[in-house]
């Protein structure tokens, strides 16, 4: 997914006026593609430091993760539901 991502970045900026690309938007994609990386003894700190991210981008991010347990990804779903606060961490 990553070298996806930087070929379309080298692809976009082929054809925009602005050089270099804004960071932003990119430092927000970057981030994302590289959470699925992230160990799964890890990840709930990652999710507690990256609230930029919607509940429900969060919950697909974790979906797609096939190298964390059913149980914490439960777990941490649960957590990310508006009811309840990811604050409350618990192993």
């Amino acid at each position: 997914m990553q070298v996806d991502w930087q070929e379309i970045l080298r692809a976009v900026g082929r054809f925009c006026l602005l050089k270099p690309l804004p960071a932003s938007p990119a430092a927000f994609v970057d981030a994302y593609i590289k959470a699925y990386y992230v160990p799964e003894g890890e990840i709930g700190d990652w999710l507690l430091q990256h609230r930029e991210y919607s509940p429900s981008q969060l919950t697909g991010l974790l979906n797609q993760a096939t190298h964390i347990s059913r149980k914490t990804r439960s777990r941490l779903i649960h957590q990310l539901q508006p009811s309840n606060s990811m604050s409350s961490k618990s192993s």
